[in-house]
């Protein structure tokens, strides 16, 4: 092999060299911004589920909060129609069985 087939051979050798490092470069730089992209989804992911969580504990608060309000109701009427009751000296107001919240004034 002549000298100037090697040095020939040793350049385009360089050449590739060059070539495999410029694209592990740009291949290095693509998966640093995808794991960049995943982070970011994970955060918000993350956030998103504890927005979830805090509104699932919410729904709840209120559902109790409603029906410690409907019971509470519930406790007012029946006390409110026990007094009034009681003040007429007769049965006179009665619940509505498919309503509570309803009374039906029963004649006398």
């Amino acid at each position: 092999m002549s000298n100037e087939n090697f040095e020939a051979m040793r350049a385009k050798a360089k050449e590739c060299d060059d070539l495999v490092e410029k694209k592990e470069a740009i291949v290095m730089a693509e998966l640093q911004q995808i794991y960049a992209r995943k982070n970011e989804v994970d955060r918000k992911v993350e956030t998103n589920l504890k927005a979830i969580e805090e509104t699932k504990a919410a729904i709840e608060t209120a559902l109790w909060s409603a029906e410690m309000a409907d019971s509470a109701n519930a406790a007012i009427e029946i006390e409110l129609m026990s007094e009034v009751n009681d003040l007429v000296g007769e049965d006179v107001l009665q619940v509505d069985d498919t309503n509570p919240f309803l009374f039906a004034i029963s004649e006398v």
